[in-house]
């Protein structure tokens, strides 16, 4: 059975921020096409009737990339400079045959979860860590310098457990 510890501090947090920032390019290029064709759109109506329509799409825009920025940088920092030394969470992790079950305590107080693989929504690894998405937005982290034994081991086993479509192992 593979093992591992994951100290959830400040430090694994900027990881996972930083992660998160980078491990879908194709929703930063969206808001850049879409920034840049509704300043397109302005400038080649600027002369028509459509110019108002134009100016309207533009502003609406602006918003969303507003939004965008304030909901991927902005809100992200802010939660890092409230973390405090108490928020610390430990997770001890063991992959056996069907699930991942953890052992977690925060603040005195155990928990004991599982997920089973096939439940496992996708998996990615980082330069640092292994993220285990049980849905869209909230993973368990995994430290891979907190893995009892060899991170090729884990990797196999994993590939072995989580099929290919949600298996983004490098």
């Amino acid at each position: 059975m593979l093992k591992a510890t994951t100290i959830y501090d400040k430090k694994v947090n900027e990881e996972l921020l930083k992660f998160n920032l980078i491990s879908n390019p194709l929703k930063w290029v969206i808001y850049l096409l879409a920034t840049i064709c509704s300043i397109l759109l302005c400038i080649f109506n600027a002369d028509s009737d459509f110019f108002t329509i134009s100016i309207l799409i533009l502003v609406s825009t602006l918003i969303i990339d507003i939004v965008f920025v304030c909901y991927y940088f902005i809100s992200p920092k802010l939660k890092l400079k409230k973390f405090k030394d108490s928020d610390i969470i430990t997770n001890e992790i063991e992959f056996d045959e069907h699930a991942i079950k953890i052992k977690s305590r925060f603040n005195g107080k155990k928990e004991n979860n599982t997920i089973p693989y096939e439940k496992v929504y996708k998996l990615q690894e980082g330069s640092s860590a292994f993220y285990f998405f049980v849905d869209k937005y909230n993973a368990l982290i995994v430290d891979k310098n907190g893995i009892d034994g060899s991170i090729d081991e884990l990797k196999s086993f994993l590939k072995e457990k989580i099929s290919d479509k949600r298996n983004k192992l490098k």
